[in-house]
């Protein structure tokens, strides 16, 4: 909480990349404590169940992202990952409603 209480965190990014380094440090990327991360940090930062769900969700994605650049055999197919799975995403979920940010 201290994250997004005193040192600028607005996003659960920030929290679990920037601030506590638990991106770097834990072999998930801190894909185990994202939840319940964005539930600590909501109070703080006026979220509501949706907002809290949304950067669960998009922190998840990101770490995807990173983890399956991470397995590519070159830097070419690395840089195309995230293109498609962000392709792959938007397409999933092409009938939800938009999310206002």
């Amino acid at each position: 909480m201290y994250a997004a209480s005193h040192e600028g965190a607005l996003r659960l990014e920030d929290v679990l990349v920037r601030c506590t380094r638990t991106a770097i440090e834990e072999r998930d990327q801190g894909m185990a404590a994202a939840q319940e991360v964005a539930a600590l940090i909501a109070p703080v930062l006026s979220w509501d169940d949706e907002d809290v769900r949304r950067e669960t969700e998009g922190y998840r994605t990101m770490v995807h992202v990173e983890m399956s650049a991470e397995r590519q055999p070159d830097d070419l197919s690395a840089v195309a990952v995230p293109a498609e799975i962000c392709a792959a995403y938007s397409h999933s979920r092409a009938g939800d409603r938009p999310v206002n940010a």
